[in-house]
């Protein structure tokens, strides 16, 4: 059917029916004018409207004016934003007596009113009648910018100006069958136009005048001074999403999604053209941070990880979150690029007039009465030139005439070129990495000669002549390389390593989060509160080891199977038993979950505990092993035999080789660890102990089910 629709051929009526819904725009709607339409078109009829515009697209930026910004490739809010904000500084800074005049328009359902005539007028300025507005001498003259329904006109501050405009205006209207609602509507003029001259305008154009003329395309129109108050809405937005979220009810991978996804974008679009000051930048961080630790934007609480680790890249033991300064700084940059390679947009036209570019050299000072939109950009330019190179295009270029230099040709600056050095090219005098001065001819000064030994042309060479950036395989720049690029300078993360063998895990987004705070070591536990001076003590008060803690954490919350996180299997043995020259011991397994596996019980001939629980350990180690596992903890609740298996003090010659039994299993081809626990949590091994002592049996394998143990196991998983 598309196929037909372009090869001529009649087509079906009922493909273009368009089902129209009315979306409600308030909580209660009262009138047609508190709905939104919205079309519901046929897919078939979608397709072809899709491959028209396709058609059209890389013709529209010839065919419509530089003023008209919307839907056209190449073209977008910040073209008209920049535009904008430069026009309302030269109103403030302006000394002119006749002065300057901005109505900013509200077109009044604009989808909903379109005419097909329009298609055959357009809004012209009437060359002599309308007199536009040039913010510099030999700039381009501003008479409109227009972006969809959003409309800005300029004209100068005269009665007669103000005429041409609302006729202008009128018969846009009228042949587009759009409408514009004066009540909306605003005007603002330059410090020198007086109360009484307002007025007349105002009976002309029935548009009043204000102060403030408030958002033009979602960001704030400045006519003063920016501060830190001037991004309050961006900082209220993120405070007010985040609140929405109702953060407590999220664990922190939870958190850590929506930050990534929707809180790092909402100022996004303000930094495009914006440098935000240091405050604002420093609350952003800070609500980010404590929605990621505590659930809510504002508040004291516990950072377990600093911030220079949250904004490493994931790949580099991070979490990769945005870091709103890196973020604005990579973002205003693409403005600095924009401006030396697309010289034919309006407001790098615009701006390279106003001030005056060789604009390298311009972008490295900025002076006080200068726009901040240029502020911000010089700012950019100066933190990141850097990353900057200039290339000088081929190497076969003539030396002399070219344009191969940032300062422009060689041959301004010469008295003369030597008719012998005329062909010269650039790779006539470059080789083995040095230039080849001494062969010219041609006079050149010693700070002439500093500045060409300043290039390198095996550095500099590429494919046009211009400024590059290096971060890039295409030498051009983007955002993201160049937000990459400043945040590892800025925190001085390292690109070693690989950790997205973490991320890759399938197991639940929480378990993940909760693997990176152990490999961060920034669990909350007795040691971490120790270091960060909450604490008194360093000890754990599970085993009470300085250096078990972080696995006891573990061990007390369930653990999950990450491998290299987790032990597969647990064993605890007794607090023996004895009764005359026998002592009882016994010894349970457990998986990590705390649920009995194997056990071993039995009697020796000994009138020693400690001999028993020594003899317990090693048997504990032996069954494990035989059981086939090498990830095991083995825990004890008796502080004399886990202080001598550690060799933290001295044993006595009888139970010398039981010791170094153990010490000797466990240095096999294994993972092997002892661990001190509370008595309260080994009362299954105590009962099987006693249950050996009764019936004086010889070492004994339970294979399960224990029914008779079974609720012992059960508390002690509790305990």
């Amino acid at each position: 059917m598309v196929h037909h629709a372009f090869s001529g051929l009649d087509m079906d009526p009922r493909m273009m029916e368009t089902l129209v819904v009315l979306i409600s725009k308030v909580e209660n709607p009262v009138s047609m004018k508190d709905f939104r339409p919205i079309s519901l078109c046929n897919v078939v009829y979608k397709v072809i409207m899709k491959v028209l515009v396709n058609r059209l697209r890389p013709h529209l930026k010839e065919i419509i004016g530089p003023l008209q910004g919307g839907f056209i490739p190449g073209r977008g809010t910040p073209d008209n934003i920049i535009v904008e904000q430069e026009v309302l500084h030269f109103m403030k800074k302006t000394k002119s007596k006749k002065g300057t005049l901005v109505f900013k328009i509200d077109l009044e359902k604009v989808y909903d009113r379109v005419d097909w005539g329009f298609l055959k007028q357009t809004l012209q300025v009437d060359k002599g009648l309308w007199k536009p507005v040039a913010v510099s001498r030999g700039g381009p003259r501003i008479s409109h910018l227009m972006f969809a329904n959003d409309l800005l006109l300029f004209c100068k501050a005269e009665k007669q100006q103000v005429q041409t405009v609302m006729v202008a205006l009128e018969n846009f209207c009228r042949a587009s069958g759009m409408k514009f609602n004066v009540e909306k509507s605003k005007a603002l003029c330059s410090r020198n136009v007086s109360a009484t001259r307002k007025e007349i305008f105002t009976g002309v154009s029935s548009i009043r005048f204000v102060q403030n003329l408030g958002k033009y395309l979602g960001v704030n129109l400045n006519h003063s001074r920016v501060t830190r108050a001037t991004f309050n809405d961006v900082l209220d937005k993120i405070r007010g999403r985040l609140a929405s979220w109702k953060g407590r009810l999220l664990n922190k991978a939870g958190r850590l999604c929506l930050l990534n996804s929707v809180v790092t974008a909402i100022p996004t679009y303000r930094m495009q053209v914006s440098l935000f000051p240091k405050g604002v930048t420093n609350k952003i961080e800070s609500m980010m941070q404590n929605f990621l630790w505590k659930g809510q934007a504002d508040g004291r609480g516990l950072n377990l990880v600093n911030w220079k680790v949250l904004v490493t890249p994931k790949k580099f033991g991070g979490l990769g979150i945005r870091d709103p300064f890196c973020a604005n700084i990579a973002l205003l940059e693409k403005l600095v690029w924009q401006l030396f390679h697309h010289l034919d947009k309006l407001w790098v036209q615009l701006l390279t007039e106003k001030y005056h570019s060789s604009k390298d050299d311009c972008l490295s000072r900025s002076r006080e009465r200068e726009s901040y939109v240029w502020k911000s950009i010089c700012r950019a330019w100066d933190i990141l030139k850097e990353g900057f190179i200039w290339c000088i295009e081929d190497l076969e270029k003539n030396f002399w005439f070219s344009k191969w230099r940032r300062e422009g040709q060689l041959c301004q600056e010469m008295n003369y070129v030597h008719i012998s050095d005329s062909d010269l090219r650039i790779l006539d005098l470059w080789s083995s990495g040095q230039w080849n001065l001494e062969n010219i001819y041609s006079p050149l000064n010693q700070s002439l000669q500093s500045n060409i030994n300043s290039y390198n042309p095996d550095v500099q060479a590429g494919s046009e002549v211009g400024w590059c950036w290096t971060d890039a395989v295409s030498k051009v720049y983007d955002a993201h390389s160049g937000y990459l690029w400043l945040s590892k300078k800025m925190f001085s993360w390292e690109d070693r390593g690989d950790w997205l063998w973490l991320w890759r895990q399938h197991v639940p987004e929480k378990h993940k989060f909760l693997a990176w705070l152990c490999l961060q070591e920034a669990l909350p536990t007795a040691a971490f509160r120790f270091r960060r001076g909450i604490s008194h003590t360093d000890s754990c008060p599970r085993c009470f080891s300085a250096n078990s803690a972080l696995l006891d954490s573990f061990l007390v919350s369930g653990g999950f199977g990450v491998q290299g996180i987790t032990r597969s299997f647990i064993f605890t043995t007794i607090g023996p038993q004895t009764s005359g020259a026998r002592v009882g011991f016994a010894c349970v397994s457990r998986d990590w979950k705390g649920r009995g596996q194997r056990g071993c019980l039995g009697t020796i001939e000994s009138r020693s505990i400690l001999q028993g629980e020594l003899f317990a350990i090693w048997r504990g180690f032996l069954l494990a092993w035989d059981s086939g596992q090498r990830d095991i903890i083995c825990e004890t609740d008796c502080v004399e035999a886990f202080t001598i298996v550690n060799n933290l003090q001295d044993c006595s010659v009888f139970i010398d080789h039981l010791v170094l039994k153990i010490r000797d299993i466990i240095s096999w081809k294994w993972r092997a660890d002892l661990q001190l626990i509370l008595r309260d949590a080994n009362t299954v091994a105590d009962i099987m102990a006693r249950t050996a002592m009764r019936t004086l049996s010889p070492q004994v394998e339970l294979p399960l089910p224990w029914k008779e143990f079974e609720s012992s196991i059960q508390r002690d998983c509790l305990s």
